[in-house]
C-alpha cells in the first residue's frame, strides 16, 4: 500500500507544479499564443485541470503570477547590481536593463490582460526605487530637493514608458538621460 505523500513532499510537489504551469505560460505567450485556454494551459504543463486550479483560478491569475514571478527574479538582482555603482552610471545601467528585461519579456508584456501601468504597480512597489534614492542620499550623491518617494514614482513611470517601448522610450539612452536629469540635477 502506497503511503500518502508526507507534508514537504506535498508542498516540492505543488512548487513543481506551479513552476511547470509558469513554465508553459511564458512558453505559449513567447510561441505567439496570447489568448492560450485554461486547458490548453494544463495540457502543456503536463498537469490536471483539478492541479491547475488549484493553484490559479483563471488565465488573469496566470498572468499575474507570471510577471510577478519574472519581477521577482529581476529586481532584487539589478538593485544589487546598482548598489556600488556611482549614481549616474547606476541610472545608466538600470536605464540599459529595463530595456533589455522589456525586449526579453515583450511576449509576457504584450500577451497581459492588464495595462503595463496596472501591471507594474501590481508587480512592481515604489519601495526598491525608494530605497535606492535614500541609500545615495545617505552618501551624499543625491542633494536633490525632491523627495525620494516622489522621484521613485517617477523613476519607476519613466522605466515604465521605456517597457511599454511607446514613442521611442524603449531607447535605454533616452531613458538614461531624463533619468539623469530628473534625478542627478542636484548633485554635488
Amino acid at each position: 500500500m502506497d503511503q500518502p505523500p508526507t507534508p514537504p513532499a506535498r508542498r516540492a510537489e505543488s512548487r513543481r507544479s506551479r513552476r511547470a504551469i509558469l513554465t508553459a505560460a511564458e512558453r505559449l505567450l513567447r510561441d505567439g499564443r496570447p489568448r492560450f485556454t485554461m486547458i490548453e494551459l494544463a495540457r502543456d504543463a503536463g498537469v490536471t485541470r483539478a492541479t491547475l486550479y488549484r493553484h490559479f483560478a483563471d488565465r488573469e491569475e496566470v498572468l499575474d503570477a507570471l510577471a510577478a514571478a519574472i519581477a521577482d527574479a529581476v529586481l532584487p538582482a539589478l538593485f544589487e547590481a546598482l548598489a556600488p555603482l556611482p549614481l549616474e552610471e547606476a541610472l545608466t545601467r538600470l536605464a540599459r536593463e529595463v530595456v533589455d528585461v522589456g525586449a526579453a519579456h515583450a511576449h509576457v508584456i504584450g500577451g497581459h490582460h492588464r495595462r503595463l501601468g496596472d501591471l507594474a504597480g501590481f508587480v512592481v512597489s515604489d519601495e526598491p526605487f525608494t530605497a535606492f534614492l535614500a541609500d545615495r542620499r545617505r552618501r551624499g550623491e543625491l542633494t536633490s530637493p525632491l523627495d525620494d518617494r516622489w522621484l521613485a514614482r517617477c523613476i519607476r513611470a519613466l522605466c515604465l514608458l521605456a517597457l511599454d517601448g511607446q514613442e521611442g522610450t524603449g531607447d535605454a539612452a533616452a531613458l538614461s538621460s531624463t533619468l539623469r536629469a530628473l534625478v542627478c540635477s542636484g548633485l554635488k
